[in-house]
């Protein structure tokens, strides 16, 4: 695991109740990091918003490092299904599971671009 990979076994982890769902987020190229941005949140659910204009990436998750220590980067139990990136010019990624991105779950579109740069995440594009 990542916790293990940075000598942070046993350390406390924030696991949220949260659900991102059916929002219209629209980038400005010129400012947006990411439409949705994960830092050191786990098991969020994250379903049916339309994500669209510029930047880094439509969905940034734990895309660190920043300097902390451990586990306030990790980001890990993600759900990501059903998201539209149609309109999204991403520099990086429209899904960007970045190195401290654990077990997460993506469903999506085959014409959507997904970096993942995590430990034991996994992709599924929807040929449909």
């Amino acid at each position: 695991s990542i916790a293990e990979l940075y000598g942070m076994a046993g350390e406390a982890c924030w696991s949220l109740q949260v659900a991102i769902s059916d929002n219209v987020i629209l980038l400005d190229p010129d400012t947006s990091v990411g439409g949705i941005y994960g830092f050191g949140i786990q098991d969020a659910v994250v379903t049916g918003n339309h994500i669209s204009g510029g930047g880094r990436a439509g969905m940034a998750i734990a895309p660190g490092p920043y300097g902390y220590d451990g586990w306030l980067e990790l980001c890990s139990g993600w759900t990501i299904v059903g998201n539209d990136f149609t309109g999204m010019d991403a520099d990086v990624a429209d899904i960007w599971l970045g190195p401290f991105s654990e077990r997460c779950y993506v469903e999506c579109d085959s014409s959507d671009v997904v970096l993942d740069e995590g430990i034991d995440n996994t992709v599924i594009y929807d040929s449909s």
